[in-house]
């Protein structure tokens, strides 16, 4: 600190106190560090990784699991695990009195049931308007009138290449010949925004479009 404060000065980037050849070597070592780091941040951190291999590990009903090797800046490699997704699409529906509907659901993966938003994996060559459509019919045996697109999100991009589109529905109408395939459950908006403050729904898409729904920007449907 001693030395930093006599070379630059108390002030910072004022060099004093100190023989000239002292000050030229310390500016000369400062620029240079400041260069080094820029030269970091720029071509490590955000710097786009190049697949040397690509190997396919397991390949399931709804997801593929893949192995890459790939390249990092001054030689280095990394492998990264990769779970393929084709994608899925969740729909916020809310009825004339603006409550969402919501399904329940057992989830193995957490061991737990919990409540969420209707929501489904696209399948092969369909839309995620297609695919919001089906779903909503499907889960709960409500058809929407109008689908509005509130966000799409990468709810893992760590390990997943899994894309979720969330819409807005409305102009409800119940399907007179579909069964709903899930409990299902009308719920004020106010009341989902509570139990997801105190942590009883944690489903990240159900999060995620609530908030979205709830938001005044809700308003403005995003490009598609």
């Amino acid at each position: 600190m001693f030395f930093y404060r006599r070379v630059h000065g108390e002030r910072g980037g004022e060099i004093n106190n100190c023989p000239d050849s002292l000050c030229s070597i310390a500016g000369s070592a400062v620029n240079k560090y400041k260069k080094f780091i820029c030269f970091l941040l720029q071509h490590t951190s955000m710097s786009e990784e190049k697949t040397i291999e690509r190997k396919q590990i397991y390949n399931g009903r709804v997801v593929q699991l893949r192995v890459d090797t790939v390249s990092l800046p001054g030689g280095i490699t990394k492998k990264r695990e990769v779970v393929v997704h084709p994608g899925a699409a969740a729909i916020v529906a809310l009825n004339e009195n603006g409550e969402v509907l919501l399904v329940e659901q057992y989830r193995k993966a957490v061991e737990s049931k919990t409540l969420e938003i209707p929501a489904g994996t696209l399948e092969a060559g369909e839309s995620p308007e297609e695919c919001a459509n089906r779903e909503l019919i499907e889960e709960t045996g409500f058809q929407a009138s109008k689908l509005d697109k509130l966000v799409a999100f990468f709810p893992s991009p760590g390990f997943s290449s899994e894309v979720i589109h969330v819409f807005k529905a409305s102009g409800l109408k119940k399907v007179s010949d579909v069964e709903a395939e899930l409990a299902i459950r009308f719920v004020r908006l106010d009341e989902i925004l509570e139990r997801i403050r105190k942590g009883e729904i944690r489903d990240g898409k159900t999060v995620i479009g609530v908030l979205m729904a709830s938001a005044p920007i809700h308003q403005k449907p995003i490009s598609q």
